[in-house]
């Protein structure tokens, strides 16, 4: 369980470059350049996968070093969601809300749409972020982050640490904010 006192300046972004704090969704289409959601899922379900098990996590091609790739990329994208939702809120400009008649062009038009979150959630996917940073702040979210890191590549398991009930609920907090993401990035290409 997590008790550690946090202090409000840690949940300011510590991965992001000053362009990419002035400009967080550059961040979040970059998340994307690399695959959709789905390819993305599948890395954070192997992940959990190796938090969860007596087994430890090292390609065979590449070693550890992927994995460290992935927590890298997830942690820049979190951090780029979180400072996407403060602007937008600050501003008092919420782009990326749909109607319900565009949600039915969106689902025939597109390649990837979101499996993880209601129809309330695609319309605006501002309740997810506003859900996902409520159960994770930032800097727990980064500590679960560095945590899963750790478990995947110890070779032991430590479900006093991380109990796989918590697992399981940052495993869909990730999805969630990872369709979310892509919701953002897709409308704002396309407005």
């Amino acid at each position: 369980m997590y008790d550690r006192p946090i202090a409000p300046w840690e949940h300011f972004p510590k991965t992001l470059t000053i362009s990419e704090l002035l400009n967080p969704l550059k961040t979040i289409k970059e998340y994307f350049d690399t695959g959709l959601p789905k390819k993305k899922f599948d890395k954070i379900d192997q992940w959990r996968d190796f938090v969860l098990k007596y087994d430890y996590y090292n390609d065979p091609k590449l070693g550890p070093e992927s994995l460290l790739l992935v927590y890298d990329q997830n942690l820049r994208f979190m951090e780029a969601t979180h400072l996407f939702l403060i602007n937008q809120t600050d501003l008092n400009r919420l782009p990326g809300r749909i109607s319900k008649d565009e949600l039915k062009v969106e689902r025939r038009e597109w390649d990837y749409y979101p499996i993880t979150l209601s129809d309330d959630e695609i319309i605006d996917p501002y309740i997810t972020l506003e859900k996902c940073f409520k159960g994770f702040p930032p800097q727990l979210y980064r500590d679960h982050l560095h945590e899963w890191l750790h478990a995947a590549l110890s070779t032991q398991a430590d479900f006093d640490v991380l109990p796989p009930s918590e697992v399981m609920a940052f495993h869909e907090c990730i999805k969630r904010l990872i369709d979310a993401g892509w919701l953002f990035k897709e409308r704002l290409n396309h407005s």
